[in-house]
């Protein structure tokens, strides 16, 4: 896939952040899809987007129970 300049650049500073967060101990999880900006709002509309929420929630409740064991 080949992105905007403008858009690689955005991307390079999250990958930046992910790493300073790992860095210090916090736990990254990275997932990218080649979708539109708002795909991860059009649930029960794309099939991308269900799937994103449901692995965004998945990873939440995972570690609420980590922190709280």
């Amino acid at each position: 896939m080949t992105l905007h300049p403008d858009a690689q650049q955005f991307l390079d500073v999250i990958a930046g952040s992910g790493a300073t967060l790992e860095s210090a101990g916090v736990p990254v999880t990275v997932a990218r899809s080649d979708q539109i900006h708002a795909f991860f709002g059009l649930i029960n509309v794309m099939e991308t987007g269900d799937r994103a929420v449901a692995e965004a929630g998945a990873a939440i409740r995972d570690a609420i129970a980590a922190a709280s064991a």
